[in-house]
């Protein structure tokens, strides 16, 4: 548990088993993290699956990133190296960083028709520029004389895959006025995960992402990062 503590993951287990199971449990082998009771088995449901018996759910382990996306599913738990499989696991699928030279981690987003798009699905097809903007600066197409739209629009590149992305609640959907001529997906970030992802959002309390735009090749690796303005390839 150390060693997984020192990734800044946070563990839970949860079962089937009631409160008083679960704390009778943790005094007798005193788990180093907090058992969740699942007596509905709700949560078992929707992340595992439920056994045969139908009383209880199947022994799975997810790994989740800090943005809320799910990297790793593991369904074949060896008991005795399982804490070693979960330390592998956070290593290698959430300890990325968003810099220039490192792979951009990937992600599954949906436009504002539920259109969805993978990152994965464009490499070694398209260079990708994801363009995060305070949804101040989208509203009504501009703010205080800026026009973002413009500037996106100049990228017409047949090898170059352009994503704008916004944190908007119901009331500003309303708002936003997209150009006719935008040929753009506007990915709806409504819970931050790609702000919290690339680092354009610090927390999910924050109501706007920061402007920032980040450049990734064919490859998958990121080329260029934009805080103040867009820049392509």
């Amino acid at each position: 548990m150390t060693q997984i503590q020192e990734t800044d993951a946070t563990v839970y287990g949860i079962s089937g088993d009631d409160r008083q199971s679960h704390r009778e449990f943790q005094r007798e082998y005193q788990f180093g993290f907090p058992l969740l009771a699942d007596t509905d088995l709700e949560v078992s449901k929707q992340y595992s699956s439920i056994h045969e018996s139908g009383q209880r759910s199947s022994r799975t382990t997810f790994v989740v990133d800090k943005a809320g996306y799910i990297r790793s599913v593991n369904r074949q738990v060896n008991i005795p190296e399982h804490g070693s499989e979960v330390l592998e696991a956070i290593r290698e699928t959430t300890q990325y960083q968003i810099e220039v030279g490192q792979i951009a981690p990937n992600f599954v987003a949906y436009d504002e028709h539920q259109n969805s798009y993978q990152l994965s699905g464009f490499k070694n097809e398209k260079n990708v520029v994801l363009l995060f903007s305070p949804l101040e600066m989208m509203l009504g197409g501009a703010t205080q004389g800026y026009s973002p739209w413009g500037e996106i629009s100049q990228i017409n590149d047949s090898e170059t895959q352009v994503f704008v992305i916004l944190h908007p609640d119901d009331k500003s959907k309303q708002r936003l006025v997209i150009p006719d001529n935008f040929t753009f997906p506007l990915l709806v970030d409504s819970g931050q995960n790609l702000g919290l992802l690339f680092g354009a959002a610090n927390q999910k309390s924050h109501p706007l992402h920061n402007r920032l735009a980040i450049c990734i090749d064919k490859g998958g690796k990121i080329t260029q990062i934009e805080n103040e303005k867009l820049a392509s390839n």
